[in-house]
């Protein structure tokens, strides 16, 4: 299931019943994992952010004065230093997921931590061959395909795995993110426009089509599951 260990940070109680909003540091206007692009999610109401962390780099940092003011999605980027990571988020904040393409990386936290929420990150290239039986050879509770991959045959999937969930990333078109937003598959979206999916998911709310439930922080550009924010073309690779 979604992880809702305690209500999140800043989580408006008029969206209590929605999935979470994520967005990847508003990075359509400012700097990826950039603390101007914290803020500016934050003060968008986001639920949560998705920030990439790498060895190399002062996201950690970021993620240090983030805690506790809204969840976070880290996306590690390399193996290797796992354990830094899980040091860097003790005590862990409410909301709290690590994501990775890397099987191993994710394999490594669960070991570290094996009360820690996991997703595996699916690119837009991949095959789609048994992700169910990929993600679980990695202990990853979270299935997080690239918006093409939402098909027919991985929402059959999520359908018959029980507590299977699928976080949606770089839904940035407002078609998509209202069709996101229907979709009974989708637990969550990430987005680049967090504005314009939280746009629609308030649309929704206030009774006015597209209705569905939206993410922020788990919003990634189409409201209906959880929204992250994030540019394909920049992930994955």
């Amino acid at each position: 299931m979604w992880p809702r260990r305690s209500p999140r940070p800043g989580r408006r109680s008029d969206h209590r019943d929605t999935p979470d909003l994520c967005a990847s540091g508003a990075s359509a206007q400012l700097p990826d994992n950039s603390l101007a692009a914290f803020e500016a999610v934050i003060a968008l109401g986001a639920d949560m952010i998705e920030a990439d962390v790498r060895l190399a780099g002062n996201t950690l940092v970021l993620v240090r004065l983030a805690a506790g003011r809204i969840a976070l999605d880290l996306e590690l980027k390399e193996a290797g230093y796992e354990e830094r990571v899980l040091h860097a988020v003790d005590p862990r904040p409410a909301g709290l997921i690590l994501t990775s393409f890397l099987p191993d990386a994710l394999a490594r936290l669960r070991e570290l931590d094996p009360a820690i929420t996991t997703g595996l990150l699916i690119g837009p290239h991949d095959h789609g061959r048994d992700l169910r039986g990929r993600g679980a050879a990695c202990g990853a509770q979270l299935l997080c395909p690239h918006v093409s991959q939402v098909t027919d045959a991985l929402r059959s999937t999520a359908a018959r795995s029980g507590p299977l969930v699928v976080l949606v990333w770089t839904v940035n078109e407002s078609r998509l993110l209202a069709g996101m937003l229907r979709d009974a598959a989708v637990g969550c979206v990430i987005t680049d426009v967090p504005e314009v999916a939280l746009a629609i998911r308030d649309a929704g709310l206030s009774g006015q089509p597209p209705r569905g439930r939206s993410c922020s922080g788990r919003w990634c550009a189409d409201a209906s599951p959880r929204t992250y924010s994030r540019d394909g073309s920049r992930c994955g690779r």
